[in-house]
């Protein structure tokens, strides 16, 4: 899903909220326009001593207003009701625009800066729809419903009022830019900061036992120092939008009124169109203001916008299935921080059965893996499995095309149980079965969360998923880590008897005799294929 079809979706799902609070606002405009004049009728019959039509026309007041308010309060409540179902339907959709990039994208990711983009971003972009695109077209007509029933009062009123609200346009294209800078810097420090607070508490307690607990400290309060700072330039375009916002309303408050008594005293407009005019002002200038206050929204909008379709996540997927698991590595670099992990590798995996790689710690070969696989993205180069780019592999060939099982297995909070049963809903029997062959008792598999479990345990989880998904092509990454002798025996029994492409990292000497293909990494380059 691209950026575009994510905010049409979000725009469609709100289009009834959008056209129900436009009709709601409508009809206050409505009420505050007949309000002064039913107040203006008040007024000159109060002063020609009839007191009947002044109960009246003040019956009819209450009476609108009453009815107003129970409208409003039902509407409101319908309205809510609308607003967080359907945002909370666009908050999937939005888990899914993430979910569906590429693996290298997800990979790539930082917990700050996804943190940002799911939250805040989420919120302002859905703002856009919620409020902004009401109070604009309700401003709009609200306003041209104004200036025609002031036109109808006095052409004058109407031609200044026009010109005196347009001092509100000062304070929100003054702001404008700062508040676009500020927004990006607050979602970037706060990114920061999660990822440093994430970081320290992944490692708490290393930073206890090698006494580091002072300096994660003192980098922390240079964070806040930097965040504090950048807050301040908030606060300071805040403050000053709000004291332009007040110095304007003054003036166009005592304007207005110094404006419509001239007219009343010159005999230019009669009492009650001056009343009428008065009564209204607050209103008009309110909408004026409010159409002008878009400028900001719009631009702060566009700024998440931005920041939604940056690079790591606009990579598009490729659809297509793999076949046979043939796989092409061309002319492959691939550095980290000016570190060339691989340089100019090229080589074919398509042997039939089991390939395995090996290699020195640190010659490569985990980052070709990662690589094969499309959890990282190669600077230059190609890699590809039946002819799909692995960078642009899509979410259907995972886990049924292709199986990635890395070094470190996922840790969970649910049971293995659990996770059978979400990735393997119709298998039950099957994968209770194989559980079993790799010493797993039900036990285990129902009572302790994957978190609980030992190394070992958790390695089977996995393989138990990769065996009974049997995938074109299943790559695992040092699958003998944590396993027992048992756990290792029975992991190369049902590697020999797969009848699918396999290609293994491990450094263990004891699939050697299954292999079918054994490459040799050193640095990044395939020293031997034998």
């Amino acid at each position: 899903m691209k950026l575009k079809e994510l905010t049409r979706f979000i725009r469609n799902k709100f289009q009834f909220y959008i056209v129900f609070t436009c009709m709601k606002e409508l009809l206050r405009t409505c009420i505050s326009i007949l309000i002064p004049i039913l107040l203006s009728k008040i007024i000159l019959k109060a002063t020609s001593g009839n007191v009947n039509e002044v109960l009246f026309f003040a019956i009819i007041i209450l009476s609108i207003e009453l009815v107003e308010l129970i409208i409003f309060c039902i509407s409101d409540i319908q309205l809510q009701k609308n607003l967080s179902k359907n945002k909370h339907v666009c908050k999937l959709e939005f888990y899914k625009f993430f979910f569906d990039r590429p693996l290298h994208a997800l990979f790539s990711l930082e917990v700050g800066k996804t943190k940002e983009k799911l939250n805040d971003d989420f919120e302002t972009i859905t703002k856009k729809y919620t409020s902004t695109y009401p109070k604009t077209i309700t401003s709009l007509l609200s306003a041209i419903a104004y200036f025609l029933y002031l036109v109808s009062l006095s052409p004058w009123i109407a031609l200044i009022f026009f010109a005196i609200s347009l001092l509100q346009v000062i304070p929100p294209i003054m702001i404008r830019k700062y508040l676009q800078v500020n927004y990006d810097d607050c979602r970037d420090i706060e990114a920061e900061l999660t990822n440093f607070v994430v970081g320290g508490y992944r490692a708490f307690l290393l930073i206890k036992l090698y006494k580091l607990d002072n300096w994660w400290k003192k980098k922390l309060a240079v964070l806040h120092k930097k965040y504090s700072k950048i807050g301040r330039k908030s606060i300071y375009t805040g403050t000053a939008e709000s004291v332009l916002n007040d110095m304007i309303n003054s003036i166009l408050t005592y304007v207005t009124y110094g404006i419509i008594g001239m007219l009343v005293l010159n005999g230019v407009v009669m009492l009650d169109v001056g009343i009428q005019a008065i009564a209204v002002s607050g209103s008009v200038f309110g909408l004026v203001k409010t159409i002008f206050e878009v400028i900001r929204d719009v631009a702060v909008s566009r700024a998440a916008e931005i920041r939604l379709s940056d690079s790591s996540l606009s990579t598009e997927s490729t659809e297509g299935h793999i076949r046979t698991g043939d796989i092409n590595v061309s002319d492959l670099t691939f550095s980290y921080d000016e570190n060339v992990l691989i340089s100019n590798l090229s080589l074919s995996m398509n042997h039939p059965k089991i390939s395995v790689m090996k290699g020195s710690n640190g010659s490569g070969k985990t980052t070709l893996l990662y690589l094969i696989a499309g959890v990282l993205k190669s600077n230059t180069g190609e890699v590809s499995i039946d002819g799909i780019s692995s960078s642009s592999l899509s979410s259907s060939n995972y886990p049924r095309d292709l199986f990635f099982l890395p070094q470190e297995d996922a840790v969970f909070n649910f049971t293995a149980i659990e996770l059978f049963g979400m990735m393997l809903p119709d298998r039950n029997d099957e994968v209770l079965e194989q559980a079993k062959r790799f010493g797993l008792n039900e036990d285990l598999l129902h009572g302790s969360k994957i978190s609980e479990l030992s190394g070992g345990e958790r390695k089977k989880v996995f393989l138990t998923i990769a065996f009974v998904i049997d995938p074109v092509l299943m790559i695992l990454d040092e699958p003998t880590n944590s396993l027992d002798v048992e756990g290792k025996a029975q992991l190369k029994e049902l590697l020999r008897q797969r009848d699918k492409r396999t290609l293994l990292v491990t450094h263990d000497g004891f699939m050697d005799d299954i292999a079918g293909q054994t490459y040799v990494i050193n640095k990044g380059a395939n020293d031997e294929n034998i």
